[in-house]
Parts: C-alpha cells; structure tokens; sequence
C-alpha cells in the first residue's frame, strides 16, 4: 500500500531528480552566495526562499495538484497518479532550450509535459510558463 504522505515524499524526489536531470540546481541545496552567483536556473518546491532567489533572470518552482489512487491491490492502493505543476518564471518572453530539456527530461522517466498557459505577471514583472507533469508513484 502506498499511503498518501508516502506517495508526497516520492513524488518530491521523483520530480527534484529530473528536475536536476534536465541540469537545473536545487536551490535548497545551494548557499545563499551561490543563489546569487549561479547564472544556472534553480529549482524549488512550492516558492523560492529569498529575495536574491526571485530575482533571477528564470527559476522554476514546482507544487503537487494531485495524487490519486490508480490501482488497487487487496483493496488498498498501491499505484497513484502524481499530477504536478511546474512553472517556469522568466523575464524573457520564451526560454525554448529550458522548456525542451524540461520536456525531455520528463519524457525520459514516463511523465508527461503538457503545457497549462503562457501569462505574464505584472507583480513580479515575470512570464510564467505552467505545465502539467503527470507520472504514476508507486510503492
């Protein structure tokens, strides 16, 4: 059986894993200094931590929508459908070599990479590129 609050932690590391397979950096793992230094796009669960973080040319963040049970075994489930949310923030209006990794890096472990919306975000002055990841957890 996989429980709820055990299907959350795998889907964290299932997406922080090809999150950091599409070469991104986990900005968790990261040091204030090099938040503000690293022109590589950083990843985070939810929200950034920080200012310096927000105010990066692109960052991508990333929240669970979902993860209902697919397949029952004895009545209880055992696989559940992750439905995740990843936004990529960019002040450039298109960031195609990021969102194709990002594409890639999904397809290559079985989810999907479907984009949500294109928006932009006066309060942050930011475009904001929504995609829905959907891949299965299991136990």
């Amino acid at each position: 059986m996989i429980k709820t609050h055990e299907a959350i932690d795998a889907t964290i590391e299932a997406v922080k894993a090809i999150l950091a397979g599409a070469s991104l950096l986990d900005g968790l793992s990261l040091t204030p200094e090099q938040i503000k230094s690293t022109t590589t796009p950083i990843f985070w669960f939810i929200n950034t931590k920080s200012k310096d973080a927000s105010e990066k040319e692109t960052y991508v963040t990333y929240y669970i929508s979902g993860l209902p049970p697919i397949q029952y075994g004895d009545g209880v489930p055992v696989v559940r459908k992750a439905s995740v949310i990843v936004e990529i923030f960019t002040r450039r209006m298109r960031v195609p070599q990021l969102t194709e990794d990002l594409n890639n890096a999904f397809l290559n472990v079985g989810w999907t990479f479907e984009l949500q919306s294109m928006n932009y975000d006066n309060g942050n002055q930011m475009y904001v590129h929504t995609f829905l990841c959907e891949g299965q957890v299991m136990e």
